[in-house]
């Protein structure tokens, strides 16, 4: 019996700036990085998933009460509704910005105004980095087979450390002059000293438990990654899911494999996200003034990304499936959406791609030049179907043309 799994892996780009009287503080990224923006200066954040290290770096230099240049500064005593910032939001859709008190409630036009007063040059870097991180979103639709990994390079269990640290025994309260004196004033002492410590060791337990839980975890993954290096093709699916959740996709998507040991063959099917959950708009921060200009896509530029994010996908699925292990002779993958059909009003899957490639044509790729390869023209040199226009619209398969 066949292992399936169906596993949402997702990117959600966000960006929040925090406002108050004091500064201005920005941080946006994805796992792994960020950029982090306060009075003291920008700085770049780096961690490295999985192994506990990180690092920072200051991309610029503000003298201490500086601020940046150009901001305005406190004109006497700043109004009721600058004290109350806390948070800004930005939206690529339509290009708003609202500005929000520590409740999430908007303060409406008067914070945003207040925000643009005081902290001009700070809003305008955080503009600026909203829009950094969007083209770096679109960017990724395109570029997530560029981390391809060779078919060569089996794959290797990393130990993902455990980071939450033990809880600290806390100080027990002292016996005062009066509690010395007074024996109920000594018993209350010594009740409340003994709910700090039953508090302290119900949360010293679950931290070891939970300590135990990830070791085993740990232990568990590491002999799915042994038995996959001797060949067996049930760790081999194991492993294959294990790999994608270091993987950080543009959208969400749902796979399900099959490893079929007497073929050596890997079939993955994909179920893409809809094209109207990819973005639909480029923004850019105003060259002038303060605010987002959103320019929507056609209907054909967002097909086109639709397309270029399908075989991006595919790509970097079938070098991760090789990869695993090198008796996997074959990988088969399809592509999908799930819609509903208006005739029968079932959920019905209309297929995009089907494609099946050997390993020996796999190897053929230059994977230490994947930035130069294009996913699209690099999967028509294997056996597929695809329906394709000449401006790179994916049109449906009919079941015919599906692969047998």
């Amino acid at each position: 019996m066949a292992f399936r799994f169906r596993r949402s892996i997702r990117i959600a780009p966000g960006l929040r700036v925090n406002l108050g009287k004091r500064g201005v503080s920005l941080s946006a990224g994805a796992r792994g990085a960020s950029v982090t923006w306060n009075k003291q200066g920008l700085w770049g954040n780096v961690g490295l998933p999985g192994t506990g290290l990180s690092y920072r770096e200051r991309f610029e230099h503000k003298a201490p009460g500086s601020g940046p240049a150009g901001e305005v500064p406190s004109r006497g005593r700043l109004p009721d509704v600058a004290h109350r910032i806390h948070q800004v939001h930005i939206q690529s859709e339509d290009g708003s910005i609202r500005v929000l008190d520590e409740h999430g409630d908007d303060l409406g036009e008067a914070g945003l105004e207040a925000a643009k007063t005081y902290a001009a040059d700070s809003l305008r870097q955080a503009l600026d980095a909203h829009v950094a991180k969007h083209n770096q979103r679109l960017r990724a639709y395109e570029t997530v087979h560029e981390d391809t990994p060779a078919p060569t390079a089996q794959p290797t269990c990393s130990s993902t450390p455990f980071n939450t640290p033990e809880p600290v025994r806390p100080a027990l309260l002292e016996l005062g002059v009066f509690a010395r004196l007074f024996r109920s004033k000594r018993e209350a002492v010594e009740r409340k000293n003994h709910e700090i410590l039953a508090s302290y060791r119900k949360q010293h337990q679950s931290w070891q438990l939970a300590v135990q839980a990830h070791e085993q975890a740990e232990a568990e993954r590491a002999a799915l990654y042994r038995r996959a290096e001797k060949g067996d093709w049930r760790a081999m699916e194991s492993v294959f899911e294990d790999r994608l959740d270091d993987i950080d996709w543009p959208l969400e998507g749902d796979i399900a494999i099959e490893a079929k040991d007497a073929t050596s063959e890997f079939d993955i099917e994909l179920e893409l996200p809809a094209i109207e959950t990819l973005p639909a708009e480029d923004v850019a921060a105003y060259k002038r003034g303060i605010g987002l200009s959103v320019k929507p896509f056609s209907t054909r530029k967002r097909n086109q990304l639709f397309a270029r994010y399908t075989h991006a996908m595919a790509f970097r699925l079938i070098g991760e499936a090789f990869a695993v292990n090198p008796s996997i002779e074959t990988v088969a993958l399809s592509a999908f959406t799930s819609e509903i059909n208006p005739a029968t009003g079932h959920e019905e899957n209309c297929y995009f791609l089907d494609v099946r490639v050997g390993r020996s044509a796999w190897e053929g790729l230059n994977f230490s030049n994947l930035v130069s390869v294009d996913p699209v023209d690099a999967l028509a040199r294997f056996t597929m179907a695809r329906k394709m226009t000449a401006t790179g619209v994916l049109k449906p398969l009919s079941e015919s043309d599906l692969l047998a």
